[in-house]
């Protein structure tokens, strides 16, 4: 078809071996959803079907429907994104204990060089569990198979942070880590992670939270001092369930860096520190008044 967007096709086979071309299964749209789709997949998520597509050039897309008589039909018309910053491509479903489940693919974002000279590229992301609301939203949590085989660390709680000082989580770094921080609002006007810190902030990581305006950003600017790395700053929209209170669940795995929302949004993104001690976890605030109810951390392990 001519002048239309990306289009998801519908196939059905008995065998599968021969197969039997049915109909379009969606027609997107140029402006909105891209003029090409890549590895499209169709699940079952709760009572309802998700079509989730990667649109020319690299961001995955999706729409929660219903589905009857080889009908879909989405709950809303433009696409949602999987992901807040769409660094997660490719997703490939898992069906287990009735969950539906998928892992993507975290692009690298180092220089051809430097990937050449690690000798690969590119890795799979956690697995994540889909849920949908009846407003066809796609929410994403951690499988919790995945912290099977890790070493708990010291757990925190009602700590207050300080405006303007960095708060560090002592007793808790590394460079292949599992947090969960539950923060409270107070009066703050933001709140922000840092990881991957180096003693001198010379290196780090921030992840920042805009309460009045729902922004979200991600801050690699500082990230590595390796000039042949992505190191930049993004931002995006997310407004949490429980005004004023928010859960940030982090994954760190050496480049590796995914994290959760309130067990809802998530994203997964690729950080390339240098400095040997660049291994820190602290909290910052701007406005007074913002309390950590809780850290659990654990160092990750192999799962067993």
């Amino acid at each position: 078809m001519k002048n239309v967007g990306g289009t998801a096709l519908l196939y059905r086979s008995k065998d599968l071996v021969n197969w039997e071309f049915r109909k379009p299964l969606l027609i997107g749209d140029r402006e909105t959803s891209g003029i090409f789709w890549e590895m499209p997949i169709f699940v079952r998520v709760g009572d309802y079907r998700a079509l989730i597509v990667c649109e020319v050039p690299g961001r995955a897309s999706y729409w929660v429907g219903t589905w009857k008589d080889e009908l879909f039909t989405p709950l809303h018309n433009e696409p949602r994104r999987l992901e807040l910053f769409n660094h997660l491509l490719s997703p490939t479903p898992i069906y287990q204990n009735g969950q539906t489940m998928a892992m993507g693919i975290i692009p690298d974002e180092r220089g051809s060089k430097e990937c050449w000279a690690a000798g690969w590229a590119h890795l799979y992301s956690l697995p994540r569990v889909f849920s949908a609301d009846d407003a066809g939203h796609l929410f994403q949590r951690p499988f919790e198979g995945v912290n099977a085989g890790s070493d708990p660390l010291p757990s925190l709680a009602n700590l207050p942070i300080e405006e303007g000082r960095i708060t560090p989580l002592n007793g808790i770094s590394g460079t292949a880590l599992r947090l969960q921080v539950k923060l409270h609002r107070g009066n703050s006007e933001s709140v922000s992670l840092l990881l991957r810190r180096s003693p001198d902030g010379q290196e780090r990581t921030e992840i920042r939270y805009h309460w009045e305006v729902g922004k979200v950003v991600l801050d690699r600017s500082a990230s590595s001092l390796n000039t042949r790395v992505r190191r930049d700053m993004q931002e995006t929209t997310y407004f949490p369930p429980t005004p004023d209170s928010l859960t940030w669940t982090v994954y760190l795995d050496r480049s590796v860096l995914e994290v959760f929302f309130d067990d809802r949004a998530a994203f997964a993104t690729r950080i390339y520190p240098t400095l040997k001690d660049s291994d820190g976890v602290a909290l910052v605030c701007r406005g007074a008044g913002a309390m950590v109810e809780s850290v659990t951390a654990a160092k990750i392990g192999r799962p067993v």
